[in-house]
């Protein structure tokens, strides 16, 4: 597991070395609103982990879903002129941080418990 996650960021980094790409502002929004999603998931997954309650096809479904759901949400404010864009970061903004504390708890209890 540990090394399809290394070979996956190594090649990751490797094709954004070579490969010359030009973002545009719009698609720098939906590659922003994936980032947040992916590390609110990410968080969510590496506690559930920790508290033995991982479940892959689960962590797969709750990506999956959020990116669709959040990118379109985006898009749809683009299409209405909306700034749903700004709403939907702070949103998973906020929800990471409550995931990355719920994460910090788990660390801290976890080395409690270790260590009596």
């Amino acid at each position: 597991m540990v090394k399809f996650l290394a070979l996956g960021i190594l090649t990751g980094i490797i094709i954004g070395f070579l490969a010359p790409l030009n973002i545009s502002l719009i698609n720098e929004k939906f590659l922003l609103i994936l980032l947040l999603v992916g590390f609110d998931v990410l968080f969510a997954s590496i506690n559930a982990k920790l508290l033995q309650q991982f479940d892959y096809l689960l962590f797969t479904n709750e990506f999956i879903l959020n990116s669709i759901l959040s990118v379109g949400l985006v898009y749809l404010g683009i299409i209405l002129g909306l700034d749903l864009f700004s709403i939907i970061a702070l949103v998973l903004t906020l929800k990471m941080f409550y995931n990355l504390s719920k994460l910090t708890k788990s660390i801290v209890q976890t080395i409690k418990k270790n260590s009596y």
